[in-house]
């Protein structure tokens, strides 16, 4: 059972995580946004909960409709360039990066498999 020091570093990761995502979404909106970057962070929180509670794996088709609708005054394409780069750099980069990892890990585990072998 973690104490209350690990649930206070979870809490501050979870923040962190959310400020992160939010800013990702967010900078390349600021030219159309009426909201400073706070408020920003609680709709983006608000609307990744609501993604989160349909059941879609990572809310996606989700989140970006439920974007869109919060935005009605953005133009469009602005509002999904901003989606597209929010996804490719919050999801699609990351996957990258542990499949290539796993890649390696996996290649490396079957040449010492095939090396230990005897012949």
């Amino acid at each position: 059972r973690p104490g209350p020091a690990r649930v206070a570093q979870h809490v501050g990761a979870c923040l962190v995580d959310y400020a992160a995502g939010a800013a990702v979404l967010y900078i390349p909106l600021t030219g159309g946004l009426d909201a400073g970057y706070f408020g920003f962070v609680a709709l983006f929180g608000v609307l990744r909960v609501l993604s989160v509670a349909t059941n879609v794996p990572g809310g996606i088709g989700v989140f970006e409709f439920l974007v869109t609708l919060a935005l009605p005054d953005m133009p469009l394409e602005q509002v999904a360039a901003a989606l597209i780069t929010y996804r490719t750099i919050y999801f699609l980069i990351p996957f990258a990066c542990v499949a290539t990892g796993l890649g390696v890990m996996a290649l490396q585990r079957a040449r010492r498999t095939h090396a230990a072998r005897p012949r």
